[in-house]
This record gives structure tokens, sequence and C-alpha cells, in this order.
């Protein structure tokens, strides 16, 4: 379930970036996210576990997932 392309975050201080390249790899680092809060956020989680659970197409999972890093203001350093 690996995305065509990864999202490169900045999550852990300048210079320290997170590459998530699938939708695993997105809802471990949703566990992990500084702001649980959110629509976006929300979104994220359900859209991954329907691309985990029912084989959704793996590209809304990816982009749910930046939409979700937008909302929390964590830089993405490439999409």
């Amino acid at each position: 379930m690996y995305w065509t392309r990864s999202v490169e975050l900045d999550l852990s201080g300048p210079g320290r970036v997170q590459k998530v390249r699938s939708t695993l790899e997105a809802v471990e680092c949703l566990r992990l996210w500084p702001n649980k809060q959110g629509d976006a956020f929300a979104e994220a989680k359900r859209v991954c576990r329907a691309v985990l659970m029912n084989g959704a197409p793996r590209g809304v999972a990816r982009e749910a997932f930046i939409r979700a890093a937008d909302e929390a203001g964590i830089y993405i350093r490439k999409r």
C-alpha cells in the first residue's frame, strides 16, 4: 500500500524529517500528531482506516494526510 510519492514532514524539530510512504505509516504518524483536534485530522484518520480496511484508493489517504498536516501547521518538505 505504498503511495506513488512520499510525504516528508518536519515533525521532530529543525533538520529532522519524517518520511511517510504509505497509508500504514500515515496511521502510525497520526498517533503521534501534535494536535489531535480538528476536522482534517479526524478525516485523515477515517480515510486512512477506509483505505486499510476496505481498499479505498491510496491517493485519497495521502491527500487527507497532507490536509491534516496543513491544519496542524506541520511543515511539509515536498509534495
